[in-house]
């Protein structure tokens, strides 16, 4: 089958923007720019994918926002802090927002396409786009998020380019321990999206129940797929023994549904929103490889290493060309 390979950008900028402080000779910050590019040309280095699509967030999702006003509101949150620290925080996001902006033109000339759909979500484009490729297409998911496992199927895989880290349908229960450490053990991939919901994500802002981490989360899922069967085993262990834990689980039942809604990316699909806006850029991207533009723009934000290698950077872009109009 032929190979898909779908980059969630969002993670892949900010994870390039944290570990480089990379800037040219005036002084403009380019290390979100630089590994970003570097990463997406070892990527395609690594899967030689048939066809390639990123995306970037626009906004925080409007759905989740209107299901769970408290999403990603952390981020904002400046209770606490100092005005010299909340101005440094400030800064730090917008010359992230400043950098990234700028990625997406460095892709065009790549020839890469790049969907961003205001109010929703790259995870949410991206989960479409896998729904999509996977009916004629073994795809492979480029995000170190790991709500992306949720999609984990024979023809789907995720790989995390910070960890360098890929999972798969064969090897997903035994690498869930290494992805949650914390667990100590094994969660299999029918069980993902359940202990996500239970146990939380801080980085969303999502509490999962209160006094459930992931070594009981695991437990806890342990032979359960959905809300009900949960709630189910948790009546049926609180008939046996008394817990305080367990009874949080079963009066938090609409929590639990909240959050799982919140996380589901199997689904997203389905919402016609999502669907419509992924589907319009979908279909009007046009995008072709420019080696011209390429050069003159990592000459004006000084990528030298890139122009020394004029012989091999152009070529695997060029190979994802010529495979798109066969």
């Amino acid at each position: 089958m032929p190979k898909a390979l779908l980059i969630e950008c969002n993670g892949l900028a900010w994870a390039s923007y944290s570990m480089q402080a990379l800037s040219t000779s005036d002084g403009k910050g380019v290390g979100a720019i630089f590994g970003t590019i570097r990463s997406i040309r070892s990527l395609i280095d690594r899967f030689d994918p048939d066809v390639v699509f990123t995306s970037f967030d626009v906004g925080k999702s409007k759905r989740r926002r209107e299901l769970f006003p408290a999403y990603k509101a952390h981020r904002s949150d400046t209770s606490g802090m100092t005005e010299e620290e909340i101005a440094e925080a400030k800064a730090y996001r917008d010359e992230f927002h400043r950098q990234a902006n700028i990625i997406p033109e460095f892709l065009a000339a790549l020839g890469v396409p790049v969907l961003r759909v205001p109010d929703i979500e790259s995870d949410d484009t991206i989960a479409t786009l896998c729904h999509v490729f996977k009916q004629d297409y073994t795809v492979v998911i480029a995000s170190n998020d790991k709500d992306f496992l949720q999609l984990v199927d024979t023809n789907v895989s995720v790989y995390n380019h910070v960890q360098h880290r890929h999972v798969d349908h064969k090897n997903f229960t035994e690498m869930s321990k290494e992805v949650e450490k914390k667990a100590k053990g094994e969660i299999p991939l029918e069980s993902w999206l359940l202990y996500r919901a239970i146990v939380g994500d801080s980085s969303d802002n999502i509490p999962g129940i209160e006094g459930v981490g992931p070594a009981k989360g695991r437990v806890f899922v342990e032979g359960c797929s959905t809300v009900d069967e949960l709630i189910e085993k948790m009546v049926e262990q609180q008939n046996q023994k008394k817990s305080k834990v367990v009874e949080r689980i079963i009066a938090g039942k609409e929590s639990i549904e909240l959050f799982h809604k919140l996380m589901d990316l199997k689904t997203i699909h389905t919402v016609p929103e999502v669907a419509d806006g992924v589907f319009e850029q979908l279909g009007s991207i046009s995008c072709k490889y420019d080696e011209k533009k390429l050069f003159k723009m990592c000459k004006e934000y000084e990528f030298d290493s890139i122009c020394k290698e004029i012989g091999s950077w152009p070529s695997p872009f060029r190979r994802l060309h010529r495979r798109k109009n066969k």
